[in-house]
């Protein structure tokens, strides 16, 4: 089936960056997440197999040996992101360039892409820079000013240190995977193939998970059984994670990521934020300070994409 680029990637964004981060944020709050990532991944490889199956012939080549691997990063990726968005949703949107900052670099570095590089792009890149700095200093200033309540203020430290730590590793395993997307593409893997291969390692990925979860659960912790209720929320995660990486897959075989990731980056940063500042009402997390932060991460990301 052949489309314009540009409607597959209308398509893409209303999958994936409006319908995914609500479903998300939802199943991210669930205390039980590596169970959770376990069926969501179980469930994605079942169907992404089943799609491969029919559509293609899934021959095995070494590229799918290396998407494999991907996945299974993609598994932990996917893990950090929950914790982020179980956090702060508009936050994690924010602050989550650095992937897309990988993504261009390895185009930069391996696709010969650097003759994009701008002006513009390198002071968007260093508002972005700018944003984060100011955020950091702003935690630092609230745990300071509250002296009567240092448990909230420690509390508070610990979880932006956690926000910051879960964030660094999605962005960094995400950035090369979304690059790889590209790559594999212009090596002529199909797009249900690569998919395929994809949720196969995320499988394995987020077995790993689980165990290692299951090993360090204090045994005497009672966890609720599974319930109807839950398979359904996971469900459709899985159904609109996989619509948006076999979308993203095939964007990646219409267009290089100059074209692409301009646009991307905007809507992943914007449209997020506004999820968790509205409908999740997070704006009761955001000080003055915060908001300057965040259009200044805006003005920023804005000047990357358009600096393509």
């Amino acid at each position: 089936m052949s489309l314009p680029w540009q409607v597959v990637l209308v398509i893409y964004l209303l999958v994936a960056r409006i319908i995914v981060p609500v479903f998300n944020k939802r199943i991210a709050s669930d205390p039980y997440k590596p169970r959770n990532l376990l069926m969501q991944y179980f469930l994605a490889a079942i169907l992404a197999i089943s799609v491969a199956g029919f559509f293609g012939d899934f021959k095995i080549r070494w590229e799918l040996g290396a998407v494999v691997l991907i996945g299974v990063f993609n598994a932990f990726a996917c893990y950090a992101y929950w914790q982020a968005i179980d956090i702060s949703l508009s936050k994690t949107s924010l602050f989550t360039q650095g992937d897309d900052l990988i993504t261009l670099g390895l185009g930069f570095l391996i696709l010969g892409e650097a003759k994009f590089l701008t002006l513009g792009l390198g002071i968007g890149i260093l508002l972005c820079f700018g944003a984060v700095m100011l955020f950091a200093y702003n935690k630092w200033r609230l745990a300071k000013e509250d002296h009567n309540n240092k448990v909230t203020n420690r509390d508070y430290k610990k979880k932006s240190l956690h926000l910051s730590v879960w964030i660094a590793i999605y962005s960094i395993i995400w950035g090369g995977a979304v690059f790889s997307m590209r790559y594999f593409a212009l090596r002529g893997v199909p797009v249900f193939d690569y998919v395929g291969a994809w949720y196969i390692g995320a499988f394995f990925g987020a077995q790993i998970i689980y165990w290692v979860s299951e090993f360090r659960r204090d045994k005497k912790e009672k966890v609720p059984s599974y319930t109807a209720a839950n398979f359904k929320v996971v469900a459709r995660v899985v159904v609109c994670i996989y619509a948006s990486i076999v979308l993203n897959v095939w964007l990646r075989n219409l267009a290089p990521i100059a074209k692409i990731q301009p646009i991307d980056q905007v809507a992943e940063m914007i449209f997020p934020m506004v999820i968790g500042l509205y409908v999740f009402k997070e704006i009761k997390q955001v000080d003055w300070l915060s908001g300057v932060a965040m259009l200044i991460g805006i003005v920023g990301g804005l000047l990357i994409a358009f600096s393509y």
